[in-house]
């Protein structure tokens, strides 16, 4: 009779491919999170200046002035002491600031100081509510 040969691979090969694997997913996937979370952070200051911007317009519409409290991660919008929206945000913060915007849509402040994951940003408040350049 002939002899039986097995094939396949051994014990330690498959360890080794797999201590291999396991390294290459730790460096992708510690990557991986991090660029989530810039993308996440990113969305978030997107969506404030669209908040700022839609209050702006709101105040001119309106003719009525708001005011806008920035609390830490949160954002207060309101009319006289009715609170028209609140937002809380996970990855922007602002510390203790106010701004109050006309009712010609004007802010009373020149920009407004935003920390998005642990880098301070400053949002220039004149060019963001510049009516946007209608001439080609």
């Amino acid at each position: 009779m002939g002899e039986l040969k097995l094939k396949g691979a051994t014990l330690i090969e498959l360890l080794i491919v797999v201590s291999i694997l396991m390294g290459m997913l730790a460096i992708t996937g510690s990557l991986t999170i991090k660029t989530i979370e810039r993308a996440k952070a990113q969305t978030e200051y997107i969506s404030l200046q669209g908040l700022i911007r839609a209050a702006s317009v709101k105040a001119f519409t309106s003719g009525s002035g708001l005011s806008i409290a920035f609390h830490s991660n949160e954002l207060s919008i309101s009319v006289g002491d009715t609170v028209l929206s609140e937002k809380k945000f996970d990855h922007l913060d602002f510390g203790i600031q106010n701004m109050k915007i006309s009712r010609n849509g004007f802010p009373n402040v020149e920009f407004i100081e935003v920390r998005v994951n642990e880098v301070n940003k400053r949002i220039d408040l004149q060019s963001l509510l510049k009516a946007p350049d209608t001439k080609r």
